[in-house]
């Protein structure tokens, strides 16, 4: 197919690791194919090793190893790839993915394009996290240069999140707290500043939204004269059913320096099929003065789009009846024996009398109204929520257990919503039954003794008899072989605390407060996650409307005391 194998390389770094931030740091510089297949390594020693030692630096017990490879392809090469997958160990093992592609079109000689994108990805277990960012370097498309950048992330665990980008976002989302600022993809065209003509562009993909928008500027002068124009938008997708809602922007200025001569503006919020409408402001300018026009459109036939509609309790009932949903947990500090099912039967969860038994699904969060599930209408039932636990009689005692969902999955968001929205918010996904400690009857008291036996050649004696106290059992159990073993003392036992945390992290609430004052309202909910507030606060005004303007959904610490 044309792809040839033009170099083998690789690397191996002893009490080293891998410096992600600053190859990163590295990706709008000269590129990173030096690092492996550099054109005159003894030339270039010294830089080499400095780069070596700023990407990879010194890490006592870490190790570092991969192959690399060269690629080319077409005849002659006309597209050239570097690629290098290095996996970083021991425990938490990182694998981290280099790359550089360079294409020149129609030939190298004479290219009409010319695209150079360097690449560093990693996938980290012990932050679950992956991570991939791009950036074009020293590329022209028809002698005139392109630049932007590419950025993708996923999270798992405690705080999930998903975006990928090119070029960046729309500019009222709210980007993921770890998402690096990203350059649009830009072409200037021009000579210099005088003439120009600029195009940028965006696209974006998130949990909630699907984001694209573009602009395009121009600037010329003569004498003290100059123009300057403006076209761009900005849109938020909606697939099913299919919607857009856009902000448009044009203008063009006559101008004397930097006062306005002259000038035509238009701003306008587009949102369609079914009908299109479009609502904006078009202003004139004349000097100091200026006149704006209210603009209202609609046009086309009015459609009643219907989404297709999915019944969630078989998939519910399902998620209920698979084993794999059930777990048990022992109150801290109790032990348990765990035995394999027998030869040829189906595993099942075994529960011991003094643990507590877990229920966890992700098909849909329970306790609230589902309105959307999968871009499609709920069909049948839409709440769902557990309301008592039978294991032969009735159990009391049981305590919601959450997780992260994505809130535009189950809810119909307004475009407001899932701009500012997380991607991802706790919601109740089961429950727990069974208490954090083991109520026993009377304690069983033995008195632990030692006997001593001396032996002295062929005599035999008996010692007295030792009774260590509790300090003394206490600090032999620490120091014991059993407590010192290699499981206990590598990988993740490596970093478990010996010592109850001083402090943790709660996760932040919100509340409903007045915008005049900002006292809550506890009459509406108390101190409850984002989705559960949005609920909350929609249900209070559905029975009181006219409170619309008075009530806003803020974190609990901004609320008035």
């Amino acid at each position: 197919m044309g792809v040839t194998l033009d170099g083998v390389g690789g690397l191996i770094g002893i009490h080293r690791r891998v410096d992600t931030d600053a190859l990163r740091a590295a990706l709008r510089g000269p590129g990173m194919g030096d690092i492996f297949f550099a054109a005159d390594p003894v030339a270039q020693a010294a830089r080499l090793t400095g780069d070596l030692a700023r990407n990879f630096p010194a890490a006592e017990g870490r190790y570092v190893f991969g192959p690399a490879v060269k690629i080319g392809w077409g005849t002659p090469t006309i597209v050239t790839g570097v690629v290098a997958v290095l996996l970083e160990m021991p425990a938490p093992v990182r694998v981290v993915l280099l790359g550089t592609v360079s294409a020149a079109l129609p030939t190298r000689d004479h290219p009409v394009i010319d695209l150079h994108i360097d690449v560093v990805g990693e996938v980290d277990l012990g932050q679950n996290r992956v991570a991939i960012d791009a950036s074009l370097r020293d590329s022209t498309i028809a002698g005139f240069p392109i630049r932007g950048d590419l950025a993708f992330r996923l999270r798992w665990g405690d705080e999930p999140s998903f975006a990928l980008a090119i070029g960046g976002f729309h500019s009222q989302f709210r980007a993921p707290p770890d998402f690096p600022a990203l350059r649009r993809i830009e072409i200037p065209i021009g000579s210099g500043d005088d003439p120009r003509f600029d195009v940028q562009g965006f696209l974006a993909l998130t949990s909630n939204t699907a984001q694209i928008g573009a602009q395009a500027e121009m600037y010329a002068s003569a004498g003290p004269l100059n123009i300057r124009g403006s076209l761009g938008f900005e849109t938020l997708i909606v697939f099913s059913p299919f919607s857009l809602q856009v902000d448009v922007w044009a203008g063009v200025k006559l101008r004397r320096g930097t006062t306005t001569l002259a000038g035509i503006h238009f701003d306008g919020h587009i949102k369609g099929p079914g009908p299109w409408r479009v609502d904006g402001k078009a202003t004139l300018s004349l000097w100091f003065v200026d006149l704006s026009v209210p603009v209202h459109v609609r046009f086309g036939a009015d459609q009643a789009v219907e989404l297709p509609t999915r019944s969630i309790w078989p998939l519910l009932l399902a998620e209920v009846q698979r084993p794999e949903s059930w777990s048990t947990s022992l109150p801290p500090g109790l032990h348990a024996v765990t035995t394999a099912p027998p030869p040829g039967e189906a595993a099942a969860v075994r529960i011991d009398p003094g643990a507590s038994l877990t229920f966890r699904q992700k098909v849909v969060p329970l306790g609230r109204a589902i309105t959307r599930f999968a871009q499609r209408v709920p069909e049948g039932v839409s709440r769902f929520e557990v309301t008592e636990v039978r294991l032969g009689g009735r159990v009391e005692g049981s305590s919601p257990v959450t997780d992260w969902f994505a809130p535009a999955q189950f809810e119909a968001l307004s475009d407001a919503d899932k701009l500012s929205r997380p991607g991802f918010e706790r919601m109740t996904s089961g429950l727990s039954v069974g208490g954090a400690e083991v109520r026993a009857p009377n304690g069983l008291t033995k008195t632990l003794t030692y006997e001593t036996v001396i032996w002295g050649g062929a005599a035999r004696r008996t010692g007295a008899v030792y009774q260590p106290g509790h300090d003394a059992q206490v600090l032999a159990t620490a120091v014991s072989a059993t407590a010192q073993a290699p499981l206990r003392s590598h990988g993740s036992a490596l970093y478990a605390p010996t010592t109850p945390p001083v402090f943790r992290l709660e996760e932040e609430t919100y509340v409903i407060a007045s915008t005049a004052t900002l006292q809550a309202r506890p009459d509406v909910t108390g101190p409850v996650t984002r989705g559960e507030a949005e609920l909350a606060l929609r249900a209070h005004l559905t029975a009181a409307p006219h409170e619309g303007f008075a009530l806003q959904v803020v974190p609990a610490h901004e609320a008035a005391a």
